[in-house]
């Protein structure tokens, strides 16, 4: 059998000439110039062996090798590293990760290159285990129950799952700050401690919706029932499809590269194990979608489906089925969050409102931790494969935190979906943030369906299904009035028009100097720092300006106020009503 190496570089001259090499001496030889085209080879073929660059544009080797070595199907793949040069940290990383060889392109000889090839494939096979994976000596799932989210009830006397492994139960948690501001341990503040055992039960023990798993039982009841129907109703729910994929990529399921679709990882299962698995799942007690923590949680399930929905329909349509899985994910860590808190959940919240904190802000307070590092802890543990998980983890780095580097196309198009749906009033809890949309960010995207009624059709018929469909989308707009001038360089289907038309009695105006003639309402003009309009800000005073870019240092004219955006809905609405008196 020939053996099957996969390069990995950027690099085209490079790839050609070492691709030529390794085919003269007989080797079957892929190439790939990017990590998600690395992933697809790898998907598809059984390797031998792979030559991978460090300098990689977007997901870098070491990312890209990490991945590797957190699935079964990779983790006896010898991976060689080729560099232009590698940081001593890159080297650490890739020594940890089981790698032998690192090779400077500058200085390696072919027959150098061939000889450590033969070597990795013809010597030894070395196991190499995932530095991320958690302590394999966890205590059993029903002592999982014991932990903050209670006994999980299930309506068909099933137990917990066991907990994913992949948690890292290294990661600290230092003590939560006391939201009461007095130093005293109310209910929300907790000891010291790391994140040990209680936490990846808790993260095994993440609690689906229990309409979702009536529905799964009455379908699987059917016999003409068919794996199709099932995903209809897998997609209803972020948890449950989270642990379809989980018990696919598992090493029960051993195949050729991972599974990122739903329907995929369904037919990867079958019929029973797909009930099985989402049946013995731990399920939310109806009384726990009730009252204030209750709507947080069920506001977050619809803007996961929302998301979900608009997600799918922006995709081209060989990326769709993983678009979908996207959006209905990306929420995964706030769910994890607000479960995980239980009746802390409402002090923090209150805490944030007084102090303007986003959800974001207010989770990572609560729970000890950055909540962009609990997302990459709880999609490695459930296994989410790399196509789908970098560009959440992207998402929450970079659109939900400060992080420098640059999203991928996949994250943006995931954070324009979520915008989309906060839009369509579901825009997750009051801590959520809200911002314009610019034209660049969804140049060459179709936005037509936006303004279809079955886009509305959609998404409800997937909250009714899931048990959600009931619920209030909106507060009850109160009598505050607001005239909203949007400039032109944000488009049109707005998400902060859209939060102040369903909160406020909201009239837009077409023409900026319309401001200044409209009395009895608060004035709100989203408009850039140096835009002719900002310079125009004194003359329609009092007004609050709603910008994304930085302000100069000078002072501005007395009655002007700033929001920078993203902000939290929350905020904006108490800054408006504050003006208003």
């Amino acid at each position: 059998m020939n053996h099957v190496i996969l390069l990995v570089d950027d690099d085209n001259e490079f790839r050609e000439s070492i691709s030529e090499i390794l085919r003269d001496e007989g080797y079957d030889t892929l190439v790939a110039g990017s990590a998600p085209q690395a992933l697809e080879h790898a998907s598809r073929h059984k390797l031998s062996l792979c030559l991978l660059d460090v300098a990689l544009p977007g997901v870098d080797g070491i990312q890209l090798l990490r991945y590797f070595r957190s699935r079964h199907v990779f983790r006896l793949m010898p991976v060689i590293l080729l560099t232009a040069g590698i940081r001593k940290e890159a080297v650490r990383q890739a020594l940890q990760l089981g790698v032998k060889d690192i090779l400077l392109k500058s200085r390696f000889s072919t027959q150098e290159l061939l000889e450590r090839i033969s070597k990795r494939i013809n010597g030894p096979v070395e196991v190499v285990r995932n530095p991320e994976m958690g302590p394999s000596s966890v205590e059993p799932a029903s002592k999982a129950r014991d932990s903050q989210f209670g006994t999980p009830a299930s309506s068909h006397g099933a137990t917990d799952m066991p907990p994913p492994s992949g948690f890292d139960s290294t990661l600290e948690f230092d003590r939560r700050p006391d939201p009461s501001g007095d130093g005293k341990q109310d209910g929300a503040g907790r000891e010291t401690r790391q994140v040990t055992k209680e936490m990846i039960q808790a993260v095994g023990g993440l609690r689906a919706l229990p309409g979702i798993i009536d529905t799964l039982v009455a379908v699987a009841s059917n016999p003409e029932a068919s794996l199709s129907d099932l995903e209809e109703v897998v997609r209803r729910d972020p948890v449950v499809a989270a642990r379809i994929v989980q018990i696919s990529n598992s090493a029960a399921y051993l195949r050729g590269g991972p599974v990122s679709r739903l329907d995929e990882a369904l037919r990867v299962l079958g019929f029973a194990n797909v009930v099985r698995v989402a049946s013995t799942g731990a399920v939310l007690r109806r009384e726990d979608l009730e009252g204030d923590s209750g709507d947080d949680l069920a506001m977050l399930w619809c803007n996961s489906l929302a998301t979900g929905v608009i997600s799918e329909r922006l995709a081209v349509k060989p990326e769709k089925p993983g678009a979908f899985l996207r959006g209905l994910l990306h929420e995964i860590p706030s769910l994890f969050a607000l479960q995980f808190l239980g009746s802390d959940w409402l002090p923090w919240k209150s805490h944030a409102m007084v102090k303007g904190w986003p959800l974001r802000e207010t989770l990572s307070g609560a729970l000890g931790c950055s909540l962009e590092s609990l997302a990459g802890q709880i999609l490695n543990a459930y296994r989410i494969p790399a196509e789908v998980a970098i560009p959440i983890q992207e998402f929450h780095e970079f659109f939900l935190a400060t992080h420098p580097r640059e999203p991928g196309v996949a994250a943006r198009l995931l954070e324009v979906s979520r915008l989309f749906a906060t839009a369509l009033g579901r825009p997750g809890t009051l801590l959520s943030e809200v911002r314009g949309i610019l034209p660049d960010e969804v140049r060459n995207l179709d936005l037509g369906f936006l303004a279809s009624e079955d886009l509305e059709a959609d998404i409800s018929a997937l909250e009714m299904s899931a048990g959600l469909g009931a619920r209030p989308q909106d507060p009850a707009p109160n009598r505050t009035a607001v005239a909203l001038w949007r400039d032109p360089r944000w488009i049109a289907q707005d998400p902060v028009e859209a939060v102040l038309a369903r909160n406020l009695d909201c009239l837009r105006v077409e023409r900026f100097e319309e401001l200044s003639g409209v009395s009895g309402r608060v004035r709100v003009a989203m408009a850039e720092p140096g835009s002719l309009e900002w310079e125009r800000l004194a003359g329609v005073a009092p007004v609050i300006a709603l910008h994304r870019g930085s302000l100069r240092p000078e002072p501005l004219a007395a009655g002007i106020e700033t929001l920078r955006m993203p902000v939290p809905i929350h905020r904006l609405l108490h800054r408006i009503e504050k003006q208003a008196g």
